[in-house]
């Protein structure tokens, strides 16, 4: 089950790319900044949409 608060990361190295992973196939990943910048957009897009 996935969680709601996305994107996760390493709360001692914040929202940067060697904080937030991503899984690929088997393997998780250390995100680009890209990456990192587009899940936050996307969490940030719902956050808003659930309060109207």
């Amino acid at each position: 089950m996935s969680g709601s608060n996305k994107p996760y990361y390493l709360a001692d190295k914040g929202l940067k790319p060697s904080g937030v992973f991503v899984r690929r196939s088997n393997v998780s990943a250390s995100a680009t900044r890209k990456v990192v910048d587009v899940l936050f957009d996307i969490s940030s897009a719902r956050s808003k949409q659930i309060l109207l």
